[in-house]
């Protein structure tokens, strides 16, 4: 949905603690701490350059486990030897805690095979949306549930335990100083590193692929071609894949729908090596001091905003104050623009999740400062795909429910049935003093593993002049709604500002979900969305 990242001066120092501080396509404002400072973060994140990474090494790192073949596919890397790190989501973990503990006790086996990695505790909203108090808990939640076995996983094999991190969507905030404190207080290796990006996998193009972004798109193969055009392109890299999605375990093994072909083999008869985020230990420390003298630089500033306008179209703002040529590229791409003062990029990018950099170059050619922002640009769902009515999916996570045209209701404003004005919630006994209706403007697009994207008009029939659109992402295998966004939001002709949407109760089968509208006076109030009868 076209919306605009939030725009803020990053003069940012500290290294190898948590590295926080880009923003993701979607997101408002993160929310203000009296504890907060840029001054205390660095932005740049960790991809291949950070570990040291030689020609034809890959890191292969899995994401948003455990799923339900995240065992199999351990134990597959285990007999083929396959250096991997998990980053798993909290919820899933206290969920399955077995399969967390087999992957543990799998890399103990093989002297530290597997890293197991913080993704946050719901992998919802992007933490950026959820500021300072609500990024604290995503880590620390998800920390107090993986803590023993990140530590577990890298008993054999390594001096000691590193706990890395990769936030949900690649998004972060500003924490500040005493808030990483309060993060590390507890964590288990004593301070999270990160965040860990990635080089291979990100985006899908007519040449490169995203395992997310693949399934429902192109075929199997294409997507396997796809990952070792990628691999072969940047000689190197930390490479994205999901282990929740069956189709990837299938990608990277070989087995059943890869008919054979394993992308794994494929990139190893090709002469690639994988090896895991600690095979260079020594080049991962020397990043910490390289990242602290970049942002320890205060002569130079930069400012910038994302602006995803849909359709893959995005225009990157930038405002700098300095003595310095900046320098701008996409992605692990060679800069495609150079100049002084401030300039708006314009540019058509491929489905998938997509970083900008900015940087500032001094004399001799050096960067004296540097910034990264990340976004996605949401993928297309064919109607006919397996995405679109797999098997995995929830009920109510199915095309033809959630394609333009598909009808809602929105009712705000709990009240008691008996009070005068209360609109009762038919096949509840709830009631609301508002009810709007709401019919999807575009059809559901994919933003992650699983994760889809709804956009919707809302109206009022008791005030036709009240209009806005709504915003919401939905978990495809389980069918949890995430928090939203009313916008674009209009009385008559005076614009209002946007409305967030906590969604506290999700029921699937019923085609219900609960929570709480905060507006930006400070007021809120419950709410119930439901799918039209």
């Amino acid at each position: 949905m076209p919306q605009s990242l939030v725009r803020r001066s990053l003069v940012a120092s500290s290294a190898l603690g948590l590295i926080l501080a880009a923003v993701v396509a979607g997101c408002g404002s993160t929310e203000p701490s009296d504890s907060a400072s840029d001054d205390d973060l660095t932005t740049k994140n960790l991809t291949a350059t950070s570990f040291g990474l030689a020609d034809k090494e890959i890191a292969l790192t899995l994401d948003d486990g455990p799923g339900p073949r995240t065992v199999e596919l351990a134990e597959w890397l285990a007999e083929n030897k396959v250096p991997a790190t998990f980053f798993m989501v909290g919820k899933n973990a206290k969920a399955d805690p077995a399969s967390v503990k087999k992957v543990a006790e799998l890399s103990n086996a093989n002297n530290g095979l597997f890293i197991i990695g913080n993704h946050s505790m719901t992998h919802t909203t992007p933490l950026p949306k959820q500021g300072v108090s609500g990024s604290i808990d995503e880590i620390a939640n998800a920390d107090a549930i993986l803590k023993d076995s990140i530590a577990l996983a890298q008993k054999v094999g390594y001096p000691s335990p590193i706990a890395f991190f990769r936030p949900p969507y690649g998004a972060f905030t500003s924490l500040g100083a005493a808030n990483v404190a309060k993060v590390n207080e507890n964590a288990s290796a004593g301070r999270y590193t990160g965040p860990v990006f990635w080089d291979i996998g990100g985006e899908l193009t007519a040449t490169t692929s995203a395992d997310w972004a693949c399934w429902g798109k192109v075929t199997m193969d294409r997507c396997i071609d796809g990952y070792v055009a990628e691999a072969k392109l940047r000689k190197r890299g930390v490479m994205l894949a999901h282990d929740v999605h069956s189709k990837t375990v299938d990608m990277l093994t070989g087995k059943g729908t890869a008919n054979g072909r394993s992308l794994i083999k494929e990139l190893r008869a090709a002469g690639y090596k994988f090896v895991s985020l600690r095979a260079h230990e020594a080049a991962v420390q020397n990043f910490g001091n390289q990242s602290q003298q970049l942002a320890s630089n205060a002569e130079v500033t930069i400012d910038a905003a994302v602006n995803n306008l849909g359709g893959g179209r995005v225009i990157v703002d930038v405002r700098t104050a300095g003595d310095a040529t900046i320098k701008v590229s996409f992605d692990q791409n060679p800069p495609n623009a150079s100049f002084r003062g401030d300039k708006q990029i314009d540019v058509t990018l491929a489905p998938g999740q997509h970083f900008v950099t900015v940087s500032a170059i001094g004399a001799n050619n050096a960067v004296v400062k540097q910034e990264r922002y990340t976004f996605i640009v949401a993928a297309d769902i064919a109607q006919n795909g397996v995405e679109a009515n797999g098997t995995d999916n929830a009920v109510c996570v199915k095309f033809d429910l959630l394609k333009v045209g598909s009808q809602f209701n929105l009712f705000h404003g709990k009240l008691d049935c008996g009070a005068a004005g209360a609109q009762q919630v038919p096949g509840t006994t709830e009631c609301y003093r508002f009810k709007a209706t709401l019919s999807a403007s575009r059809n559901p697009q994919l933003v992650g593993a699983s994760e889809w994207s709804t956009e919707l008009d809302m109206t009022y029939a008791s005030d036709p002049s009240d209009k806005s659109k709504v915003g919401f992402q939905i978990d495809a295998r389980t069918g949890e709604m995430e928090n939203g966004r009313r916008f674009n939001w209009k009385i008559g002709t005076t614009s209002r500002p946007d409305a967030t949407f906590q969604v506290t109760s999700s029921d699937c089968n019923a085609g219900i979900w609960r929570g709480t509208i905060r507006y930006a006076s400070g007021s809120s109030e419950e709410f119930l969305y439901k799918r039209a009868q």
